[in-house]
């Protein structure tokens, strides 16, 4: 994990703080322990000008959205702003509020007639959202689009129906993008999964 101090002059980063850096002793006596975040997304002006156009309100401003549960979100920014201001006082900080976007994915499935498609589906379900939904690694990184190829084959990979001669998986997603704005938090959602079969008829 990165340290505010260290990330500053690039232009996204997360400082998923968990201890105090050494190189700041005067930190250990009043300093908050961030972490953990549902969502963090701190970036600079330059990607901020990327986004929605120059402006001299943006200069040696950091942005950051967050999403945090474990306390109030006015507390959560006096914390974070402390934290920034122990790594580099010349900074001002701008809070923007995090949009929640829910990733559509599409399962298209042939199944040997001897599968169940309903236990099959919720294993399924269970798979993406743990590798994709709300509370993964995954979702948490940002910025990061889900591989088709790579996603088909991890559900291969863990479910036995789809390991015979004759199943097979397609998948789509129907958002098939990276987020447009760092401060968009995209998941898969339960709801955002579709899942159809066509049973393979076998003689």
């Amino acid at each position: 994990h990165q340290t505010l101090s260290r990330c500053a002059k690039s232009p996204v980063f997360h400082p998923f703080m968990t201890k105090t850096p050494s190189t700041w002793p005067s930190f250990n006596s009043y300093s908050p322990v961030l972490a953990p975040f549902v969502f963090l997304s701190v970036w600079n002006e330059q990607l901020e000008e990327t986004v929605r156009g120059a402006s001299v309100d943006n200069i040696n401003v950091l942005f950051v959205s967050f999403i945090k549960s474990d306390t109030t979100p006015t507390q959560a920014q006096t914390d974070i702003t402390r934290t920034i201001g122990y790594a580099d006082d010349s900074y001002k900080v701008k809070f923007v509020e995090p949009i929640e976007k829910h990733i559509p994915i599409n399962l298209q499935l042939r199944l040997s007639p001897v599968h169940d498609f309903d236990s099959v589906k919720i294993r399924i379900r269970e798979i993406l959202l743990q590798n994709y939904g709300r509370d993964s690694e995954w979702a948490r990184r940002g910025r990061n689009r889900i591989n088709w190829r790579a996603t088909s084959e991890l559900l291969k990979s863990k479910i036995i129906e789809l390991q015979d001669s004759t199943s097979d998986i397609s998948v789509t997603v129907l958002d098939d993008t990276i987020a447009n704005t760092p401060e968009e938090f995209r998941y898969v959602a339960t709801q955002s999964i579709s899942m159809s079969n066509s049973p393979l008829i076998v003689f």
